[in-house]
């Protein structure tokens, strides 16, 4: 920075960011990774239909008072039970939980985020 009037201009845009863009990419990656299925089991006779990964749709990202909403849901009926904390017996131990997920590429995230706020500061 060569001036304290652009020092200034790079705080004032960092005070209300706009995280759309690194979000809204996030989204789409969290998405795809939430999609993958476990290996089908040895002799499995269900014949998948895909619904489960094909009902990840993305929340926001939506401004929110001083942050943002972002992330990825999915409305099926039997989410939770395949996907959910509280798994079905059958599931558990083979299909990633949202939680799981969610923890798992926490720091991904964050420092997606970082990188955008560097390059919305001009670092």
């Amino acid at each position: 920075m060569s001036t304290i009037a652009e020092a200034i201009t790079y705080v004032i845009a960092l005070q209300r960011p706009d995280l759309s863009r690194v979000l809204a990419q996030q989204n789409d990656r969290l998405r795809q990774v939430a999609q993958i299925y476990p290996p089908e089991r040895a002799g499995q006779r269900y014949q998948r239909t895909y619904t489960l990964r094909d009902a990840w749709k993305p929340i926001g990202p939506i401004r929110s008072g001083e942050g943002w909403i972002a992330g990825v849901e999915n409305a099926t009926t039997y989410a939770e039970y395949v996907m959910g904390d509280d798994q079905g017996e059958y599931f558990e131990g083979r299909w990633r939980t949202a939680s799981a997920i969610a923890e798992a590429e926490e720091e991904t995230v964050a420092l997606a985020i970082e990188s955008e706020l560097y390059r919305l500061a001009g670092v």
